[in-house]
């Protein structure tokens, strides 16, 4: 078995706000322009983290079973 952790950073860049989601489990962050997200993940199992950007949206979908952890990280 093998450990897959780690942390994201999400900008958004765009002049808007975006909203950033995190799939499969539908948790929602919203991101005025500039403002940045921290993203954890962890699992038991190596799998692959994708990250899809459009105008408004920023989707992070996790396919790594069993037992993925993935989370918004509060700011300090």
């Amino acid at each position: 078995m093998s450990n897959m952790t780690g942390v994201i950073v999400v900008r958004n860049r765009q002049s808007v706000a975006v909203s950033v989601v995190i799939e499969p489990w539908g948790e929602e962050r919203v991101l005025l322009p500039t403002q940045e997200a921290k993203v954890r993940y962890s699992s038991a199992a190596v799998g692959e983290i994708a990250i899809e950007a459009s105008p408004g949206y920023i989707s992070i979908y996790a396919w790594v079973e069993p037992e993925c952890v993935l989370e918004f990280v509060d700011a300090d």
